[in-house]
């Protein structure tokens, strides 16, 4: 029952890091789609709100890369975290 557990924690923690390495993919691809739009337009309010939106995808992305991956994992096998063979 232990080992089950273990196992499922691990495969949660594989899930998580999937996902978050996904949604920083996306924030990533439309972070430079709006980079790009930015340099096609001549509008400054448009320029300027392009601008804040950016700011808010890097934020958005520090706050997801202080997310600890390393706890999505199990510290070692579990064999060696419990006293059975």
């Amino acid at each position: 029952m232990f080992k089950d557990l273990w196992e499922y924690q691990a495969n949660v923690g594989q899930s998580r890091i999937k996902a978050l390495k996904a949604e920083l993919e996306r924030i990533e691809a439309d972070r430079n789609k709006l980079i790009d739009r930015m340099v096609e337009t001549d509008n400054d309010r448009v320029i300027k709100r392009m601008d804040e939106k950016i700011n808010e995808m890097e934020a958005k992305k520090a706050i997801i890369m202080e997310k600890p991956l390393k706890t999505a994992h199990p510290c070692a096998p579990s064999r060696k975290c419990s006293n059975t063979p």
